[in-house]
C-alpha cells in the first residue's frame, strides 16, 4: 500500500501534468502538425513548464522562501505559485505564436487561472491541494476533448477518472491535506477548465 500511495504522489505530481496534457492532445491530433514540430514544441514546453522549476527550487531553498518540495504552509506556496504563473504565461506565448490557439492553449490556460486561484487562497493561508487541482484538471479536460474531436478516448479518460481517486486517496493517506483541501484543489483545477469550455467546444 504505501509504495502505491508513493507511486501517486509522484506519478501525479502536478508538475508533469503540463506534459500530459501535451501528450493527450497530441494522443488525438497525431497528424495536425509533423512529428518534428511537435517533438520541438514538447521539448521546449518541457523546459519551461517542467525544468525550469526544478532549476529555481534549489535557489528557492537557499532563499529560504521553501523548505522542502511538499510546500507544506500556503505561505511557502506564494513564491513558487507566482513563479509558476509566469511560467504559465510563457508557455501561452510560446503556443500562441507556434500552433495557435488550440485545445491545448485552452487547457493551459485554465492551468493558469487554476494557479492564480491557488495563490490568492494562499495569500489569504489557504492551502490547496496541487496534486488534486493538476490531475482534476487534467481529467476535466480530456473529457472536453473527447467531446470536443468527437472521439472516444476511453483507455485515457478511464486512467484519469481513476488518477483522481487515487491521487486524493495517496493524499490523505501520506496526510498530506485535509478533505477540505482536497475539495478546494479539485474546484480550483475543474472550474477554470468547465467554463473555457464555452469557448473552444
Amino acid at each position: 500500500m504505501r509504495w502505491l500511495m508513493a507511486l501517486a504522489n509522484y506519478l501525479w505530481h502536478p508538475l508533469f501534468v503540463p506534459m500530459y496534457g501535451w501528450f493527450l492532445v497530441t494522443y488525438v491530433q497525431p497528424y495536425r502538425f509533423d512529428t518534428r514540430f511537435m517533438l520541438i514544441q514538447g521539448l521546449i514546453l518541457f523546459i519551461v513548464l517542467v525544468l525550469s522549476p526544478l532549476i529555481l527550487f534549489p535557489v528557492l531553498r537557499q532563499l529560504k522562501v521553501v523548505d522542502s518540495i511538499d510546500l507544506k504552509t500556503a505561505k511557502q506556496r506564494k513564491w513558487p505559485l507566482m513563479i509558476q504563473c509566469l511560467l504559465w504565461v510563457i508557455a501561452l506565448k510560446i503556443l500562441g505564436q507556434t500552433s495557435g490557439v488550440t485545445p491545448l492553449y485552452y487547457f493551459y490556460l485554465g492551468a493558469l487561472v487554476s494557479t492564480v486561484l491557488a495563490l490568492l487562497a494562499s495569500m489569504r493561508s489557504y492551502k490547496a491541494s496541487l496534486h488534486q487541482m493538476g490531475i482534476t484538471g487534467l481529467a476535466v479536460f480530456a473529457f472536453g476533448l473527447s467531446w470536443h474531436m468527437d472521439l472516444r478516448i476511453l483507455t485515457p479518460l478511464l486512467i484519469l477518472s481513476v488518477a483522481v481517486g487515487w491521487v486524493a486517496s495517496a493524499r490523505l493517506w501520506s496526510q498530506a491535506h485535509s478533505s477540505q483541501e482536497l475539495w478546494l484543489g479539485g474546484f480550483f483545477g475543474a472550474l477554470p477548465q468547465v467554463v473555457l469550455f464555452f469557448y473552444w467546444l
